[in-house]
């Protein structure tokens, strides 16, 4: 936490804000702690990033099932309903996810959107944040 300056009701939009004051960097990169990430995640994030006409970028997550059966149980899930359903929106063109697990975007994107404050009273900042851009 950058400081205890409250936005609005998200929390964790709160701390957005007051870290998106202090950061110097042109890409944003938002990104659970709980997630493994492979060694080029930042690069392919940046390259797709590049990519002409793209606002931000976002990545589906599966599930490891590596700590024992409810872990198994949420991974069978993840993998089973959450993916799958994922896919058939995109394929169908019926959903632009952005999900808050990755989000990356350029700073200009963020305030053209008015930055993270405008998300500040949401709940499911990271679903607004997209469709917003």
């Amino acid at each position: 936490m950058v400081d205890s300056r409250r936005w609005g009701s998200n929390a964790k939009v709160s701390n957005l804000v007051n870290i998106a004051a202090v950061s110097t960097h042109d890409t944003i990169v938002l990104a659970d702690s709980d997630m493994a990430v492979p060694r080029d995640y930042f690069a392919r994030l940046a390259g797709s990033l590049a990519e002409p006409g793209v606002g931000a970028v976002t990545c589906l997550y599966v599930g490891r099932g590596d700590a024992g059966f409810w872990s198994r149980l949420v991974a069978a899930g993840i993998d089973s309903h959450f993916v799958p359903a994922t896919e058939i929106g995109l394929a169908t063109g019926l959903g632009h996810p952005c999900m808050g697990s990755t989000i990356a975007l350029r700073r200009e994107t963020l305030e053209a959107i008015g930055g993270f404050a405008a998300f500040a009273d949401v709940l499911a900042d990271d679903h607004a944040i997209g469709a917003a851009i």
